[in-house]
């Protein structure tokens, strides 16, 4: 269960967790511990218990971009770091541009969504801003 806390490109799969098992001399196949993930997940489901992710489809006419802030990690002088980005997506066309930032408030909003337009070389026709507290004057 503590794995589905995690992103999910950092949770195990079936296949470390045999090779973690066997690294603890667990005598079964890889077969069974793929049976017994199986039926966990089953269980789990019946209980009421979800952690499978749903998703809805989404469409968006051209022209449309999302705006919104992220993380992404790098290595600076052999040390791994997070960097925060300003991300454009175009979903219509699964194109992108991202610029990184040193943080997250209105100011470095502003200056990264100049750089962005720049880089795009035009503005999209609407912008959806992803519940972004530093782009934001006031709730309605």
């Amino acid at each position: 269960m503590e794995d589905y806390a995690l992103k999910k490109k950092l949770r195990r799969n079936n296949k470390i967790i045999y090779q973690q098992l066997k690294n603890l001399n667990f005598p079964g196949s890889y077969r069974t511990v793929c049976n017994y993930i199986a039926e966990w997940r089953d269980k789990l489901m019946e209980d009421g218990e979800t952690f499978k992710e749903e998703f809805d489809r989404l469409t968006h006419p051209p022209a449309e971009a999302q705006i919104d802030f992220g993380t992404t990690e790098v290595i600076q002088d052999g040390k791994a770091k997070d960097i925060h980005c300003l991300v454009m997506s175009l979903p219509y066309s699964n194109g992108g541009y991202t610029v990184p930032l040193p943080g997250e408030n209105q100011q470095c909003f502003l200056v990264g969504l100049k750089a962005l337009f720049t880089q795009f070389l035009r503005f999209p026709r609407k912008l959806r801003i992803d519940n972004l507290s530093s782009s934001v004057v006031r709730s309605r």
